[in-house]
């Protein structure tokens, strides 16, 4: 069982991942955190990615794909795989399905989880966590209960991430998911893969509307 999650930042398609990952025991895996680890680790492959990433190049998918699928390969992935935000464009979407082909696996349903533009911006911009709990706040829908204190351990020490940047940046993301995103929808659409949620519905709702999908394809 291969599912694919795709949505654009803040639309929760990691969280929901992580839920199906656990619900279905197979591996939830984000490129964006394998790649970092090798960068993190400082293997040959993980120096070349992260001379991508300081000259502000996209990484080359000749070099993303063949990385992807030799995780894929791994013994865990046996019953199954998540792929969480990936592929990002047509050309990834093509190219995965040559290289799963040669290794008798294939795509078995895609998620796509959809919000509106203005939410995105709220759900990217406005979010925070406590730097000593790790408890997960936004400040237009999850705000503190006391103004500069955690509501689990009260501590006033918070971090954002720092992808989350306001104004033309995010938008500027948002722009290029609609865009290259699109024609990958439509390429499973074709193969009668996708299931559009509704990302605006509670995370408990959202997890329970795609188990039921899951039991009513698969089984």
């Amino acid at each position: 069982m291969n599912i694919v999650f795709m949505g654009p930042a803040g639309s929760g398609k990691g969280t929901q991942s992580v839920l199906l990952s656990e619900y279905l025991n197979i591996p939830h895996i984000s490129i964006g955190s394998l790649l970092k680890s090798e960068v993190k680790k400082g293997t040959e492959f993980g120096k070349k990615i992260d001379q991508f990433i300081k000259e502000g190049n996209m990484i080359p998918d000749k070099l993303v794909i063949p990385f992807l699928k030799e995780r894929i390969m791994n013994k865990d992935c046996k019953e199954g795989f998540i792929l969480d935000g990936f592929p990002r464009n047509l050309n990834q979407a093509v190219f995965l399905d040559k290289e799963l082909k040669k290794i008798g696996k294939k795509i078995d349903k895609v998620f796509v989880i959809e919000i509106s533009d203005d939410v995105v911006l709220k759900r990217t911009t406005g979010r925070f966590k406590c730097n000593v709990c790790g408890a997960r706040y936004n400040k237009y829908f999850k705000k503190l209960r006391v103004r500069n204190k955690c509501d689990i351990c009260g501590s006033n020490d918070f971090v954002r991430r720092v992808d989350d940047v306001a104004g033309t940046v995010i938008e500027k993301r948002i722009e290029v998911y609609r865009k290259e995103t699109k024609d990958v929808i439509e390429y499973y659409n074709k193969k009668n893969l996708v299931f559009t949620v509704n990302g605006l519905k509670s995370v408990e709702n959202i997890s329970s509307e795609i188990k039921n999908v899951f039991w009513l394809f698969f089984l």
